[in-house]
């Protein structure tokens, strides 16, 4: 018998996964917590499920072609972002995350992308995902400005409605 065990009601109002086994930890991987912070002269670690959920937000706001030794990493979604949005560059942005999450994100599964156009020219992403090998749904919700006239501050990223950066 398969639990699930972090079915979301709401996907808007996110919940944390409780009683992910330790196994599912170990295999999700582990590594630093953005923004980067000591405590108790240790580096912060994020694992599991959480891990995942900043690898989707990392990935899909890293432009294809800013790392150097690995060019292909990220996604479109930054170039697409300064289009002026339309049912065409909506279409093309769902497709665009679910491509970068195909090669990049091997550990999960999207089940459903949404984009919407909030006030202010915020673009608001929600992605619905299954981890493989589990049937443990999660959702990440990514407010991102698409007009290149306003200049939003790092602190105005979010993920999962906490801020991405500290400022």
């Amino acid at each position: 018998m398969m639990v699930d065990y972090s079915q979301r009601l709401n996907p808007i109002k996110p919940i944390p996964a409780i009683n992910v086994p330790k196994e599912l930890n170990a295999r999700l991987g582990s590594g630093l917590k953005l923004p980067l912070s000591i405590i108790n002269n240790r580096w912060e670690l994020l694992s599991g499920v959480d891990k995942v959920s900043q690898d989707i937000f990392v990935t899909l706001m890293t432009p294809i072609g800013r790392h150097m030794y690995q060019p292909d990493f990220g996604s479109e979604l930054p170039f697409l972002l300064m289009e002026p949005y339309n049912q065409r560059v909506q279409a093309e942005l769902i497709h665009a995350t679910k491509r970068a999450m195909d090669i990049w994100i091997p550990t999960a599964k999207v089940l459903r992308c949404t984009v919407d156009l909030w006030p202010d020219n915020v673009v608001m992403i929600l992605i619905e995902y299954v981890i493989k090998g589990t049937v443990s749904i999660q959702s990440v919700k990514i407010a991102i400005t698409n007009s290149d006239d306003v200049q939003s501050p790092a602190s105005d990223y979010t993920i999962n409605g906490s801020r991405f950066f500290k400022v």
